[in-house]
């Protein structure tokens, strides 16, 4: 039932009364919605999460603890690794430290490894199941399992040798500390690991030697994405930085791009993959790449190389094969169209002629010539 209510209404000249109507629902509609709610809260909360009265518990997490070298601060050489010039068959004794940081022990796994390059650039050290044949052999630290108390160090002393008859050059290990215990996340297990790296300079003759890859090019979303192997053939470790020059038909430069990090470190025997993306390309017209790598040794630019030059035709052809398709595909609706329009023409002047016969005949009929020969 309907309650009337006046509601003022005022206006510039004159106060005005009006009246508005308030619907009030039905009793029973308005008890069968109370009824609804009810039982659908009743229905969710099961899945409500009620919190209890204490504190939730933390997740567990992972120890706090790091690992430095012996000498670190006591030496004039930077860093916190480890950097020998050693001749072939010298001997030398060292160690490493290892820190807890946490209130609770923690149990370290030490190994020495070689040091391996990344296939996306970049170094890292091998597992400790694997096997030693590069520097890492010439770390001598048996494998252990220690535990470090809380907020303790210790340290683990290792030698280091140079075997007869190396050649002059650089050298590459890692001294490796690991976090003993199985740590899994989604069914994948973690390796918590922490290195330190053991750089051996055998001195002698030193040979400078990079192998440039030829550069190529693929097409992506859009784009144009440039890719690049630089490889170290020499006896020492370099840096290397490059860009992409891109050149207009006439020669002009348009634009350089970066190829990958600039300060990229190769070690000898290893490479280093370079990448740079063209994000916008031209719609129509030709450009000319060519890379330009820089290689740098001890800060010092020591040559840079060039690549040859690869050529980029840009043309729409998905966008005019379409509009080709398009184009053909109205002409021929339009030439059938065309045909149908002649046919229903001819149709409609053979329908008039008939028209036209009849009416004659009927005209004739009713004259009462009809049949009468001229």
């Amino acid at each position: 039932m309907a309650a009337w209510r006046p509601v003022p209404r005022l206006s510039r000249a004159e106060t005005e009364w009006s009246v508005i109507p308030i619907m009030w629902p039905h009793p029973g509609l308005l008890r069968r919605a109370l009824i609804v709610g009810w039982l659908c809260a009743l229905a969710l909360f099961p899945l409500v999460g009620i919190p209890s009265a204490g504190a939730a518990p933390r997740k567990p997490q992972a120890p706090l603890w790091g690992i430095s070298a012996g000498q670190y601060g006591r030496t004039t050489l930077p860093g916190s690794h480890f950097t020998y010039a050693l001749r072939p068959g010298m001997v030398i004794k060292d160690g490493l430290i290892l820190h807890n940081f946490d209130s609770r022990p923690v149990r370290l796994s030490v190994y020495p490894a070689d040091l391996r390059n990344l296939a996306g650039g970049g170094l890292a050290p091998a597992q400790a199941y694997e096997p030693r044949r590069g520097a890492g052999a010439w770390i001598h630290l048996n494998p252990m399992i220690m535990t470090v108390p809380p907020h303790r160090r210790e340290q683990v002393l290792f030698t280091v040798s140079v075997p007869h008859g190396a050649i002059p050059g650089d050298y590459y290990g890692a001294v490796v500390a690991a976090a003993v215990g199985d740590h899994r996340k989604a069914g994948v297990h973690i390796a918590m690991r922490a290195a330190l790296i053991v750089h051996f300079s055998v001195p002698g003759r030193i040979r400078v030697g990079a192998r440039i890859g030829g550069l190529r090019t693929q097409a992506t979303g859009g784009g144009e994405t440039f890719n690049l192997v630089v490889s170290n053939t020499g006896n020492v470790t370099f840096m290397v930085s490059g860009a992409i020059l891109l050149r207009d038909g006439s020669g002009r430069l348009t634009n350089v791009l970066h190829l990958g990090t600039a300060g990229l470190y190769v070690i000898p025997g290893g490479s280093a993959p370079l990448k740079a993306v063209w994000p916008r390309v031209p719609l129509i017209g030709q450009v000319r790449a060519r890379a330009a790598i820089q290689v740098s040794l001890n800060g010092r630019v020591y040559r840079t190389y060039t690549t040859a030059a690869v050529t980029l035709a840009f043309f729409p052809w998905k966008p005019m094969i379409a509009g080709i398709a398009a184009l053909v595909g109205c002409l021929v609706i339009g030439w059938n169209r065309r045909h149908w329009l002649a046919r229903r023409y001819r149709e409609w002047r053979e329908d008039r002629g008939l028209l036209a016969e009849i009416r004659a005949q009927r005209r004739a009929e009713q004259s009462g010539s009809y049949g009468r020969q001229p």
